[in-house]
């Protein structure tokens, strides 16, 4: 005999009853069944429950729950649909799932690659020594030589694997990825920030109706679009920029009001060359940050039975400004009637001048009440002309 075992005790809440198994059972019918047991039961609520000392399984208030439902018959446990706080997924999961449904719909593949990669590869993206892309934490004990640092871009494991099916003869590859990168915290605890990444490759090639073009950047771009329009980003725009990893020109800052979120364009021939990928690559890289942001519920917009006033109006601005600055200021004169506006011819030459370009706009204006007419789009095309003239410096071609 070691020693003698001492009883010990529980206190049990009636609530806890209800609150498990959805039955409510009073103070006697528990007392009842728990007694039957040996346990002994005292108090009024919550019990206190002694539990036998050949029970040494039991020890919490769940405990006791298993062995009344036991006892009370699992045929006498109505069948109910549990109640609680919660309306579905968190909003994360839902705009994770929905910037899912938005690749997969525009056929893209979803890929998961390795968290680590090899400093080789983060080199090869063209980098200065020294910038932070180049500055991976290093693992202890890698698998391999070649995978010895955590990735600091996504870049690297996507092309690889645009690169394995272009070596199996996949004629158009379309991948996407979201996971973490690691960023050195100067000694701290490295940032995680979660990330989107594509990638699309494909060769030019002959068909019965022609020859199928690769992709360019502005299929990258396109697909920022549609992902803010699915995701309800009204301030989503895209701006000129520079990468290491990008083609001079080709490349695009994606951006959300005035913060840049991430970059899209055709990723450099060299670099491309160095992770085994011939022809035009496609690729992108943004933040998730701005993406999962809880925007609220969609409003219906009444649209309107009326036909539109539908005019062109060209402009003359220097070459370095971009089309998206001509279009806002375009807007903001053209007002609320302004349902859509667009670019659909440039023109350089001679007669623009040395420097100079010319971007003919499209507009398309709509009231939700009336007909407009002539004499009502007169105004707004003056007002077009005056903010395009005051914010981008933009000289009207032809009269108004």
């Amino acid at each position: 005999d070691p020693g003698a075992i001492e009883p010990w005790t529980i206190d049990y809440p009636l609530s806890e009853t209800r609150r498990i198994l959805g039955v409510a059972l009073d103070r006697n019918t528990t007392a009842s069944l728990l007694g039957r047991l040996g346990f002994g039961v005292a108090g009024d609520d919550p019990l206190t429950v002694t539990v036998p000392t050949r029970r040494p399984d039991v020890r919490r208030p769940v405990d006791l729950v298993e062995e009344l439902a036991r006892l009370h018959g699992f045929d006498g446990i109505p069948d109910s649909v549990p109640h609680g706080p919660g309306l579905g997924l968190p909003w994360r999961e839902q705009r994770l799932r929905r910037i899912r449904e938005v690749m997969v719909g525009a056929g893209f593949h979803e890929t998961l690659t390795f968290s680590f990669v090899g400093a080789g590869d983060l080199e090869a993206l063209g980098f200065v020594d020294g910038h932070p892309v180049r500055d991976g934490i290093r693992v202890v004990n890698p698998l391999n030589d070649g995978e010895g640092v955590m990735r600091t871009t996504l870049l690297p494991g996507i092309l690889k694997s645009a690169a394995a099916n272009q070596g199996r003869r996949i004629p158009s590859v379309r991948l996407f990825e979201i996971g973490k990168v690691f960023l050195s915290g100067g000694g701290k605890l490295p940032e995680q920030p979660d990330r989107l990444a594509f990638v699309i490759a494909g060769e030019s090639r002959e068909t019965w109706h022609g020859v199928s073009n690769e992709p360019d950047i502005y299929d990258g771009t396109g697909m920022w679009e549609l992902m803010a329009d699915r995701l309800g980003i009204p301030d989503a725009g895209v701006r000129p920029g520079r990468h290491a990893a990008f083609h001079p020109g080709r490349c695009a800052d994606l951006t959300v009001g005035t913060d840049v979120v991430g970059t899209v364009g055709e990723i450099h021939p060299t670099v491309a060359a160095s992770f085994g990928l011939g022809g035009r690559i496609v690729a992108a890289e943004m933040e998730l940050v701005e993406l999962l942001v809880d925007r609220g519920a969609w409003q219906f917009e009444r649209p309107s039975v009326y036909p539109p006033v539908v005019f062109d109006m060209a402009f003359i601005v220097d070459e370095e400004t971009p089309a998206a600055d001509v279009i806002a200021a375009a807007r903001d004169g053209a007002g609320p009637l302004a349902e859509e506006i667009r670019v659909f011819d440039v023109f350089r030459g001679a007669a623009v001048g040395e420097g100079r370009t010319s971007l003919a706009l499209a507009f398309t204006l709509r009231d939700p009440d009336r007909t407009l007419t002539d004499e009502d789009a007169a105004p707004i095309r003056r007002s077009i002309a005056d903010a395009v003239a005051d914010r981008v410096g933009g000289e009207l071609r032809g009269e108004l």
